[in-house]
């Protein structure tokens, strides 16, 4: 886990160990967040810690059911970077599974390369990327899984 101290660090080990043969990706539903990059996250960003988005923070009160109201959703985190990501990973996937990811879906499955109002796009970009799509969403989108 990265240091909230000293995330730099987090980068410098993954990279001393040569790096993470398979990264698993999934978009925040609601505003396309990766790890916890929020919309307008730069390319070249590395591990740090960031104010959680509003949305993120929603996103993650659905996702966690421990968490019994908005308050108790934590405001900051510490993430890896969208460079980071991009380059220390050999290959990336993306898991997008049920309704509530289906924006999501059409976002990541329209994507060409990095767009920073939905930073998930970052997988466009990696090498041997690919994309996961739930077989009721894909069917819904006109895409096959």
């Amino acid at each position: 886990m990265p240091d909230p101290s000293n995330p730099d660090d987090y980068d410098a080990r993954i990279a001393a160990v040569g790096g993470i043969d398979l990264f698993l990706l999934a978009s925040g539903a609601g505003d396309g967040h990766i790890a916890f990059n929020p919309p307008g996250s730069a390319r070249d960003s590395r591990t740090r810690v960031v104010a959680l988005a509003e949305q993120t923070r929603r996103d993650n009160l659905a996702t966690f059911p421990d968490f019994r109201g908005i308050d108790e959703v934590p405001s900051h985190g510490v993430t890896i970077g969208i460079a980071s990501i991009a380059e220390l990973s050999k290959s990336v996937a993306m898991i997008a599974w049920g309704e509530g990811k289906r924006h999501a879906c059409e976002r990541m499955s329209g994507a060409t390369a990095y767009d920073a109002t939905w930073p998930a796009t970052i997988a466009a970009e990696c090498r041997a990327a690919e994309l996961h799509i739930d077989a009721a969403a894909a069917g819904r989108l006109g895409a096959r899984p």
